[in-house]
Protein backbone atom coordinates (compact mmCIF):
# COMPACT_ATOMS: atom_id res chain seq x y z
CA UNK A 1 0.00 0.00 0.00
CA UNK A 2 2.02 3.01 -1.19
CA UNK A 3 -1.29 4.90 -1.74
CA UNK A 4 -1.68 5.57 1.84
CA UNK A 5 -4.17 3.05 2.58
CA UNK A 6 -7.08 4.11 -0.08
CA UNK A 7 -6.31 1.05 -2.24
CA UNK A 8 -7.11 3.69 -4.96
CA UNK A 9 -7.53 1.86 -8.44
CA UNK A 10 -4.61 1.89 -10.90
CA UNK A 11 -5.09 2.11 -14.39
CA UNK A 12 -2.88 0.05 -16.98
CA UNK A 13 -2.57 0.02 -20.80
CA UNK A 14 -1.37 -2.86 -22.81
CA UNK A 15 0.42 -2.18 -25.80
CA UNK A 16 1.85 -4.79 -26.27
CA UNK A 17 3.23 -8.28 -24.72
CA UNK A 18 2.69 -11.72 -24.03
CA UNK A 19 0.32 -12.34 -20.65
CA UNK A 20 -0.31 -15.41 -19.88
CA UNK A 21 -2.40 -17.29 -16.09
CA UNK A 22 -1.94 -20.71 -15.13
CA UNK A 23 -5.48 -20.70 -14.66
CA UNK A 24 -7.41 -21.83 -18.39
CA UNK A 25 -10.29 -20.11 -17.32
CA UNK A 26 -9.55 -17.01 -15.92
CA UNK A 27 -8.78 -13.96 -17.34
CA UNK A 28 -5.30 -12.86 -17.74
CA UNK A 29 -6.57 -9.37 -16.18
CA UNK A 30 -8.42 -8.87 -13.51
CA UNK A 31 -10.90 -5.48 -13.51
CA UNK A 32 -12.81 -3.32 -11.49
CA UNK A 33 -12.86 -3.01 -7.98
CA UNK A 34 -9.24 -2.02 -6.27
CA UNK A 35 -7.44 -3.56 -9.48
CA UNK A 36 -9.13 -0.50 -11.65
CA UNK A 37 -10.03 -0.62 -15.18
CA UNK A 38 -6.77 -1.74 -18.18
CA UNK A 39 -6.80 0.18 -21.46
CA UNK A 40 -5.86 -2.92 -23.73
CA UNK A 41 -5.01 -1.77 -27.34
CA UNK A 42 -2.88 -4.63 -28.13
CA UNK A 43 -0.75 -7.90 -26.42
CA UNK A 44 -1.61 -11.72 -26.49
CA UNK A 45 -3.29 -13.38 -23.80
CA UNK A 46 -3.94 -16.59 -22.74
CA UNK A 47 -7.68 -15.65 -21.78
CA UNK A 48 -9.37 -11.97 -22.17
CA UNK A 49 -12.56 -10.79 -21.26
CA UNK A 50 -13.56 -9.10 -24.58
CA UNK A 51 -15.92 -6.70 -22.39
CA UNK A 52 -12.61 -4.89 -21.63
CA UNK A 53 -12.08 -3.45 -24.81
CA UNK A 54 -12.47 -0.26 -26.04
CA UNK A 55 -14.49 0.37 -28.98
CA UNK A 56 -12.12 -0.03 -32.40
CA UNK A 57 -10.56 -3.42 -31.02
CA UNK A 58 -11.26 -7.08 -31.52
CA UNK A 59 -10.43 -10.39 -30.07
CA UNK A 60 -8.54 -12.85 -32.48
CA UNK A 61 -7.41 -16.70 -31.47
CA UNK A 62 -3.54 -17.22 -32.75
CA UNK A 63 -2.35 -20.23 -34.37
CA UNK A 64 -0.48 -20.07 -31.12
CA UNK A 65 -3.90 -20.29 -29.09
CA UNK A 66 -3.34 -16.55 -27.54
CA UNK A 67 -5.68 -14.07 -28.12
CA UNK A 68 -4.82 -11.33 -29.74
CA UNK A 69 -5.93 -7.83 -29.43
CA UNK A 70 -6.31 -6.17 -32.83
CA UNK A 71 -7.45 -2.64 -33.90
CA UNK A 72 -10.48 -2.36 -36.18
CA UNK A 73 -9.25 0.28 -37.49
CA UNK A 74 -5.33 0.51 -38.56
CA UNK A 75 -4.67 3.56 -40.68
CA UNK A 76 -6.97 6.73 -42.34
CA UNK A 77 -5.99 8.79 -45.70
CA UNK A 78 -8.44 11.73 -45.28
CA UNK A 79 -11.78 11.15 -43.88
CA UNK A 80 -11.56 7.02 -45.28
CA UNK A 81 -10.46 4.60 -42.87
CA UNK A 82 -8.75 1.25 -43.41
CA UNK A 83 -8.18 -2.15 -41.51
CA UNK A 84 -5.06 -3.06 -42.61
CA UNK A 85 -1.88 -0.69 -43.85
CA UNK A 86 -1.67 -2.60 -47.60
CA UNK A 87 -4.94 -1.38 -48.17
CA UNK A 88 -4.21 2.36 -47.12
CA UNK A 89 -1.13 2.43 -49.45
CA UNK A 90 -3.21 0.99 -52.15
CA UNK A 91 -6.04 3.83 -52.24
CA UNK A 92 -4.54 6.38 -50.27
CA UNK A 93 -4.76 8.63 -53.50
CA UNK A 94 -2.09 10.72 -52.21
CA UNK A 95 -3.53 11.63 -48.88
CA UNK A 96 -0.79 11.38 -45.95
CA UNK A 97 -1.56 8.09 -44.39
CA UNK A 98 -1.83 8.27 -40.55
CA UNK A 99 -1.13 5.37 -38.22
CA UNK A 100 -4.75 5.22 -36.20
CA UNK A 101 -3.31 2.17 -34.24
CA UNK A 102 0.32 0.36 -32.95
CA UNK A 103 0.18 -2.28 -36.54
CA UNK A 104 2.30 -5.49 -36.59
CA UNK A 105 2.36 -5.41 -41.04
CA UNK A 106 4.54 -5.78 -43.37
CA UNK A 107 4.30 -2.95 -46.15
CA UNK A 108 5.65 -2.51 -49.75
CA UNK A 109 5.57 0.80 -51.45
CA UNK A 110 5.09 0.51 -55.15
CA UNK A 111 7.04 2.13 -58.02
CA UNK A 112 4.16 4.15 -59.08
CA UNK A 113 2.86 5.52 -55.57
CA UNK A 114 3.92 8.70 -54.13
CA UNK A 115 2.98 7.98 -50.33
CA UNK A 116 3.42 10.01 -47.03
CA UNK A 117 2.99 7.68 -43.87
CA UNK A 118 2.30 9.48 -40.28
CA UNK A 119 3.38 7.35 -37.63
CA UNK A 120 1.20 9.51 -34.94
CA UNK A 121 2.63 8.26 -31.92
CA UNK A 122 2.12 4.53 -32.73
CA UNK A 123 4.45 1.83 -33.74
CA UNK A 124 4.53 -0.15 -37.44
CA UNK A 125 6.56 -3.57 -36.72
CA UNK A 126 6.90 -6.29 -39.02
CA UNK A 127 6.03 -9.15 -39.87
CA UNK A 128 7.81 -12.33 -39.08
CA UNK A 129 10.90 -13.02 -41.46
CA UNK A 130 10.51 -9.67 -43.36
CA UNK A 131 11.32 -6.09 -43.51
CA UNK A 132 9.14 -3.36 -41.95
CA UNK A 133 8.60 -1.30 -44.96
CA UNK A 134 10.35 -1.76 -48.56
CA UNK A 135 9.93 0.59 -51.06
CA UNK A 136 9.58 1.21 -54.54
CA UNK A 137 8.17 4.65 -54.64
CA UNK A 138 8.22 7.91 -53.30
CA UNK A 139 8.03 7.26 -49.22
CA UNK A 140 7.97 10.34 -46.94
CA UNK A 141 7.78 9.55 -43.64
CA UNK A 142 6.73 11.79 -40.80
CA UNK A 143 5.29 12.06 -37.27
CA UNK A 144 6.00 11.02 -33.89
CA UNK A 145 6.28 7.12 -33.63
CA UNK A 146 8.06 4.20 -34.09
CA UNK A 147 9.04 1.64 -37.12
CA UNK A 148 10.77 -1.58 -35.60
CA UNK A 149 11.76 -4.68 -36.95
CA UNK A 150 12.36 -7.74 -34.83
CA UNK A 151 13.26 -10.42 -37.06
CA UNK A 152 17.29 -10.89 -37.63
CA UNK A 153 19.28 -9.64 -40.74
CA UNK A 154 16.05 -8.12 -42.16
CA UNK A 155 15.78 -4.19 -42.42
CA UNK A 156 13.31 -1.34 -40.75
CA UNK A 157 13.55 0.43 -44.46
CA UNK A 158 14.77 -1.14 -47.57
CA UNK A 159 14.56 1.60 -50.23
CA UNK A 160 14.70 -0.53 -53.87
CA UNK A 161 16.55 0.13 -56.99
CA UNK A 162 14.56 3.83 -58.01
CA UNK A 163 13.02 4.24 -54.74
CA UNK A 164 13.42 7.55 -52.60
CA UNK A 165 12.81 7.71 -49.01
CA UNK A 166 12.49 11.50 -46.79
CA UNK A 167 12.76 10.53 -43.25
CA UNK A 168 11.15 13.56 -41.19
CA UNK A 169 9.98 11.75 -38.23
CA UNK A 170 9.88 8.69 -35.79
CA UNK A 171 12.57 6.17 -34.60
CA UNK A 172 13.55 3.65 -36.05
CA UNK A 173 14.79 0.57 -34.74
CA UNK A 174 15.46 -3.36 -35.00
CA UNK A 175 14.81 -4.06 -31.14
CA UNK A 176 15.16 -8.22 -31.51
CA UNK A 177 18.57 -7.89 -33.33
CA UNK A 178 20.85 -10.18 -31.62
CA UNK A 179 24.03 -10.44 -34.09
CA UNK A 180 23.87 -14.54 -34.62
CA UNK A 181 23.31 -16.22 -37.50
CA UNK A 182 19.43 -17.89 -37.84
CA UNK A 183 16.44 -15.92 -36.69
CA UNK A 184 15.98 -14.75 -33.04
Amino acid sequence: DKDGGKKLPATVTFNGGVYKTAKTEKSAIEIGGTTGYPIVHGGSFSKIDENILEDGFTVVQGSDGLYQIKAEIVAKAGETTYATLADAIANANGETIVLQANVVESIVIPADANITLDLNGHTLTNTEKQDTITNYGILTITGDGMADNVSHQKAVVRNQAGGAVTISGGKFTRSQENGKKGDS
